[in-house]
């Protein structure tokens, strides 16, 4: 429930879900190593809620605490959301190679992190690069619960990565008219 919230950008209601949901995992008979994961979980949600409210402090924060906590395991899943966070943040900073790097480190298999490689690329000047990635996550051909919020938001990035890239290569091709 905290992601749908997260994605109607109703990001304080998405807090109180995500603490709602290790209350329960809390009080529930699982093991400790479940119990664990949702509580270091807890703080990978906090820190995207944070990019979502542009407060780059806090997201840097809880991304270095997720970070520690991850080292223990190194569970791969787990470092590619640390990947995730870094990246986010660095698109946030509009620090465009970095946002690159880290999240071609983040899962691939998440169209969700295809979608903000393709502002990365983007942001970087690279638009043909940028529609790919965003048509790749538009018509993304595998179960991810993510895909449901991130079709229509590739689909109207990549109309409009393809429009300037088109207007990029009109600019760049003089007319017949100026050669002669």
């Amino acid at each position: 429930m905290g992601d749908v919230l997260r994605e109607a950008n109703r990001l304080d209601e998405a807090l109180a879900k995500y603490s709602e949901a290790v209350k329960v995992m809390e009080a529930s008979q699982l093991p400790e190593p479940v119990k664990a994961a949702a509580r270091r979980n807890r703080v990978f949600e906090e820190a995207r809620v944070a990019v979502a409210k542009n407060d780059l402090a806090t997201a840097k924060s809880r991304a270095a605490e997720y970070e520690q906590q991850i080292q223990v395991r190194r569970v791969p899943f787990e470092v590619r959301q640390q990947h995730e966070l870094a990246g986010l943040t660095a698109l946030a900073e509009k620090r465009y190679g970095a946002a690159t790097q880290e999240l071609g480190q983040a899962n691939q298999r998440d169209p969700r992190v295809i979608l903000l490689m393709a502002r990365a690329a983007q942001g970087a000047g690279n638009a043909d690069r940028a529609t790919a990635l965003a048509n790749k996550a538009a018509h993304f051909n595998e179960l991810s619960f993510n895909f449901a919020y991130v079709k229509s938001k590739a689909l109207r990035f990549g109309e409009r990565t393809t429009i300037e890239a088109r207007e990029r290569r009109t600019q760049l091709v003089p007319s017949s008219a100026e050669g002669e």
